[in-house]
């Protein structure tokens, strides 16, 4: 595997490094594939470096080259673009080309998440931006065409975690401890067989020992 290097500048929070070395200038294929290090200096000094794999880089638009639908590209202004066309011999951002955007780690927060289910071709990758949820976590997708399994590879910052899954699942009532894992008000629980939902907050009483508390659902 062919590797190049380069020194960030800076410290930047790992929640908002693909956004940060967008506005640093750097290289797309260092946004989308570095593994950080550090490079040993003189009198035992040490400086962090980003190495990045030639491998998995996303080209230079290419004048000469007739590009494919769902290619990408990216031009010297640091945006990268997708093909739109088969066929496309145009320029970015001309007809056929649509810049791809990184909206950020907040609005993907905000975002549906969907289960992240194995990639079977092309056709089906998940785009940068994309929302799963996957082994109870929420993860991003910060790749063009990420086919990457959300958890793994995680130096080459294929996928950003940005929280936990929401989960749906009802869960057996427990004896709560104290104020801080009483159920809240619209909490639901299995008790017994069946499901009840919470009608107060800072119930730390089961359905039985304090009815006015639950309704069964």
């Amino acid at each position: 595997m062919k590797r190049g290097a380069m020194t960030p500048i800076g410290t930047m929070p790992q929640a908002t490094v693909t956004e940060n070395l967008r506005h640093q200038g750097c290289p797309v294929q260092v946004r989308w594939d570095f593994k950080e290090e550090q490079q040993e200096l003189e009198e035992g000094q040490t400086q962090t470096v980003w190495t990045f794999a030639y491998d998995n880089m996303v080209e230079k638009w290419n004048r000469l080259k007739v590009y494919a639908k769902e290619e990408t590209c990216w031009l010297n202004n640091g945006k990268v673009y997708v093909s739109e066309i088969d066929n496309n011999k145009n320029k970015p951002p001309q007809s056929g080309w649509k810049e791809i955007v990184f909206e950020g780690i907040t609005k993907a927060e905000e975002q549906e998440a969907k289960t992240w289910v194995p990639v079977t071709g092309a056709h089906d990758v998940y785009k940068l931006g994309e929302v799963v949820e996957h082994s109870g976590k929420k993860y991003v997708s910060n790749h063009p065409a990420n086919s990457w399994e959300p958890g793994t590879l995680t130096y080459l910052n294929l996928w950003i975690e940005i929280g936990a899954a929401e989960s749906n699942e009802i869960l057996p009532w427990v004896q709560p401890t104290g104020a801080h894992d009483a159920y809240q008000k619209g909490d639901r629980v299995l008790f017994e067989g069946k499901t009840y939902e919470s009608l107060i907050d800072a119930n730390v009483w089961s359905p039985t020992s304090y009815p006015q508390g639950w309704k069964e659902i």
